[in-house]
């Protein structure tokens, strides 16, 4: 058996121990083993089950009471081994022991095998999301409903030029107004008749950068946002810190308002790079430097629940992925890889029909993952009940013919007692020879 006694962390207490079964030490086979510094390696005395003391320690790691026992910063917990090592353990009968180490493993096998149900439909659950995510910007999601209503649907094409007039007729930014760039489209995929390819850059109004200088150590009147607030489809609003500025500094353009949609611009994990989530309140917030607004030029042109997982999804979040690069170890993408990125526009009735089918399917995956979740959280609670009533007694019938405990640990203490006795007169001879090597000290 060994035992976790350096490692922890904040989150994570140290003290996590794991028996050497012959199931362990299958894996890998032909591998050597040892046992770093981070581990102590534990021998059971003769007359404890090493499964039941396993068992035992693990049950006291979960149940909270491993925390009384360590020693170091919050940072990096060590164990406070010497205290550890007064742990009294509860000591049944051995073949009590043998019987609740059986009658564990039973019972966890069984909740192993719902666990794995569980967890292979969670994966099932991921994949449908994909699935849905991938109909609903390929077309596939809303055929049905295309073929319906053909007669009165817009062209994406028309419904495009329509949201570039509007563009140009509210611009009021700096200098000249200049135009988009138009799309490259021979080498995109196909689009239902009625859809078209857009860009980012053809639908947004307003794009650009947050604040760049860092946050205040304390609260201010001006919250800003996090760059973990933006995760793909979701902005945590409450993710945030504090703002100090400037006197007289113009915070106008760095506000968020409801129906903007944020884009990280860095991240140490390529997959959270580009990614877009859409601001559904009015909270009062900044947003930092590391997240880009895009406001679209009309809500009303425009479905904002479509956009954002439009622009999450397909195309788009490919030649995102395309464009990121690796600076200094930090992943990045630029705003104008942004901006080009393409996306399918369907009609603006159709991009209603298609948020309004995905909210539906993803709020029904929600409910099936947090029941999910809510039934893994009930088999450990399980695990929990079933070690509680192992060590105290209830878990297995007690027998009248096994060996009282009161005698099991008189021998216990017996054969340790004789091998200290043992061990001590060898050290006694070890120090003989040294005092003496050529054996004049008999």
């Amino acid at each position: 058996m060994i035992l976790e006694i350096s490692g922890g962390g904040p989150d994570q207490p140290v003290g996590r121990v794991e028996l050497i079964d012959k199931r362990a030490m299958a894996h890998h086979g032909d591998t050597p083993r040892i046992c770093t510094n981070f581990f102590r390696k534990i021998e059971v005395k003769d007359g404890v089950e090493s499964a039941y003391l396993s068992n035992y320690l693990k049950f006291f790691y979960v149940s909270g009471a491993i925390n009384n026992y360590q020693a170091g910063s919050n940072n990096l917990r060590n164990l406070n081994y010497t205290e550890y090592e007064t742990i009294e353990v509860p000591l049944p009968p051995l073949n009590e022991q043998r019987r609740i180490v059986d009658r564990i493993e039973v019972l966890f096998a069984q909740l192993d095998k719902g666990d794995e149900a569980l967890c292979a439909v969670q994966k099932q659950l991921t994949r449908y999301r994909q699935s849905v995510l991938k109909a609903a910007v390929n077309g596939q999601l809303t055929a049905d409903w295309r073929a319906e209503n053909a007669d009165r649907l817009e062209h994406g094409r028309d419904l495009l030029a329509r949201i570039l007039r509007a563009r140009r007729e509210t611009f009021n930014g700096r200098g000249k107004y200049k135009e988009p760039a138009d799309l490259h489209i021979a080498d995109y995929p196909e689009l239902p008749d009625t859809w078209t390819w857009a860009s980012v850059e053809q639908v947004v109004g307003v794009f650009g950068n947050g604040l760049s200088r860092q946050p205040a150590g304390h609260e201010t009147p001006f919250p800003i946002l996090r760059i973990s607030a933006v995760r793909p489809m979701k902005v945590d609003m409450g993710d945030r810190r504090f703002y100090l500025p400037e006197p007289k500094e113009d915070l106008s353009s760095y506000r968020v308002q409801r129906g903007d949609l944020l884009f990280t611009r860095y991240n140490g994990s390529g997959h959270l790079v580009g990614v877009c989530g859409l601001v559904r309140s009015d909270a009062p917030t900044l947003h930092p430097d590391k997240l880009i607004k895009a406001r679209p030029v009309s809500n009303e042109l425009t479905n904002l629940d479509y956009l954002e997982l439009a622009w999450n999804s397909g195309l788009t979040r490919r030649h995102i992925e395309a464009n990121t690069k690796t600076t200094s170890g930090q992943k990045g993408i630029a705003g104008s890889d942004i901006k080009a990125a393409p996306f399918p526009l369907p009609p603006v009735e159709e991009q209603n029909e298609i948020a309004r089918r995905v909210g539906e399917a993803l709020a029904n995956i929600q409910i099936a993952t947090l029941m999910c979740q809510s039934e893994l959280a009930r088999s450990t609670a399980l695990r929990q009940s079933i070690l509680k009533d192992a060590f105290t007694g209830r878990l297995v019938a007690q027998n009248p013919d096994d060996e009282p405990a009161a005698d099991l640990l008189t021998r216990i203490k017996a054969a340790s007692g004789a091998k200290l006795t043992r061990r001590s007169k060898g050290a006694a001879e070890r120090a003989a020879r040294q005092a003496d090597p050529k054996g004049i000290m008999s």
